[in-house]
């Protein structure tokens, strides 16, 4: 969804989980041909990803 970028994490899970790996462009061709289901897909990463902001800024403000 980030370009042809790669960030590979390492997690822990504290419960059990399952986990899919999905290409990036299959994911986006998906959204374009449900636009439904793009746009909640779209909705909980845009959320991901300014919780994600979020954090970060924040950390680096108390790290000053």
């Amino acid at each position: 969804m980030v370009g042809d970028q790669v960030y590979p994490a390492s997690v822990k899970a504290l419960t059990p989980l399952r986990a899919a790996r999905i290409d990036a462009s299959r994911l986006a061709r998906l959204m374009d041909i449900d636009p439904a289901m793009g746009y909640t897909v779209g909705k909980r990463l845009n959320r991901l990803f300014c919780l994600q902001y979020k954090a970060a800024l924040e950390a680096f403000k108390t790290s000053m």
